[in-house]
């Protein structure tokens, strides 16, 4: 049997230890205090997900992938903590000037995302809260949200212990 030792109990090493642990690893997991860390990136409020990465298709993969296994990872981890709430990109001048932006939107559409793409006045009509803003270009993609990650870190941390 192979042993492992993963230090870090953060997403990474959270995920990635249980993973070594399903394929046949002896796992040990290491962490500085308990787990989730109050000073670790992963155990913020919130998380984005989203496949919103420019023109990098891997990132966007990856982004699709892990949107699509949220809502079971969610059910596993008991519930509430991934939000199905879309992601709204927008911008002050328009979107072709906004390399980043305008590469998402390029990719994403010809991946088959339905994007809706928001202009001028489409934007504080469709968002409110945003009249009287100098955004006037940008898009609304369906198909993101935002994770609650400390409390997903503190459930995925429970799981692993429970799981040995």
């Amino acid at each position: 049997m192979q042993r492992v030792i993963v230090i870090g109990a953060g997403l990474f090493g959270l995920t990635g230890a249980r993973e070594l642990s399903r394929r046949g690893a002896a796992v040990t997991l290491l962490e500085a205090g308990a787990a989730p860390r109050d000073v670790a990136g992963s155990t913020d409020v919130s998380r984005i997900v989203r496949p919103d990465y420019g023109d990098d298709v891997l990132y966007t993969e990856l982004g699709e992938r892990a949107f699509d296994a949220w809502p079971e990872w969610d059910a596993r981890l008991g519930g509430g903590l991934f939000h199905h709430t879309g992601l709204l990109v927008a911008t002050r001048v328009p979107l072709e000037e906004r390399p980043m932006e305008a590469a998402t939107f390029a990719l994403l559409s010809a991946r088959g995302h339905a994007l809706e793409r928001l202009r001028g006045d489409a934007i504080p009509v469709r968002f409110p809260g945003l009249a009287g803003t100098s955004l006037i270009d940008g898009y609304f993609n369906p198909d993101a949200g935002w994770v609650a990650s400390g409390a997903a870190i503190d459930a995925l941390a429970s799981l692993a212990r429970e799981e040995g």
